[in-house]
Parts: C-alpha cells; sequence; structure tokens
C-alpha cells in the first residue's frame, strides 16, 4: 500500500514535467509571455478606427478590431525599437518610433484624429505613446 502511494506520486510528477516541458516546445518560450507586444488603443473613435491595418517596419501585423467593449489590440513584435504605423486609404499617418524592450510587456499606443491634415490632404491620424 505504502508503495503504491509513492508510485501514484512520482506517477503525477512525471505529468507535471511532461506537460511543463510541452508546454515550452508548444510555445517556443521557456518563460510563458516572453515576446514583446505593441498594443494600440483606439477608443476615441472605435467605429472609425476598427480594421485598420497596423505596420511595424513597413511589415503588416495585423488589424485593429474591437471586441465588446475592449477597444485595443496588442500585436506580438520583436524586442527591440520599430517604426509603428496605422494604414487606411482614407487617412494619412506618419509612423511614430516606439522601443519595446521588456519581454511579457505591452507597449501602449493611442491612436487619435490629428490636428492637421496629412500631407496628401486626407485627415489625418496620430500614433502618441
Amino acid at each position: 500500500m505504502f508503495l503504491n502511494s509513492w508510485r501514484l506520486r512520482f506517477g503525477a510528477m512525471g505529468a507535471g514535467i511532461l506537460l511543463g516541458l510541452a508546454w515550452m516546445l508548444w510555445s517556443g518560450s521557456a518563460v510563458p509571455g516572453s515576446e514583446c507586444k505593441v498594443l494600440v488603443e483606439f477608443g476615441s473613435d472605435p467605429g472609425t478606427f476598427a480594421g485598420m491595418e497596423v505596420e511595424a517596419d513597413g511589415r503588416a501585423l495585423g488589424r485593429l478590431e474591437s471586441i465588446g467593449q475592449t477597444t485595443r489590440t496588442a500585436f506580438p513584435v520583436a524586442c527591440g525599437t520599430h517604426r509603428i504605423a496605422v494604414r487606411d486609404p482614407k487617412f494619412d499617418s506618419a509612423p511614430i518610433e516606439v522601443a519595446a524592450e521588456i519581454p511579457g510587456f505591452s507597449t501602449m499606443l493611442l491612436l487619435e484624429h490629428a490636428d492637421m491634415p496629412g500631407p496628401s490632404g486626407r485627415p489625418g491620424l496620430t500614433l502618441r505613446p
């Protein structure tokens, strides 16, 4: 009886170790949440901003999506400095340089309408840290 309880304990510990190893292999990291992220808050005009494309260094990251009342979208990026921009054919937007340096944390940006039109005469957008 005593040996059976030890077998169960060692079996449970072994299953936990295997599960942890599977997690590390599946996620690509030994530490969950070890990638950097850029989070864009677009609550000032979610009806207009939802669906706009976000780029980092000229590469598309994805689109702004509102889920229920949440008007924030996070995009994984490599840790370091990036030029982030929002692209939409109806608006002009200048890129902003962002340092996403802390793994597991999001660097938050606020998307708003610009005070002045863009160079093409279209309404402008501004990203603020």
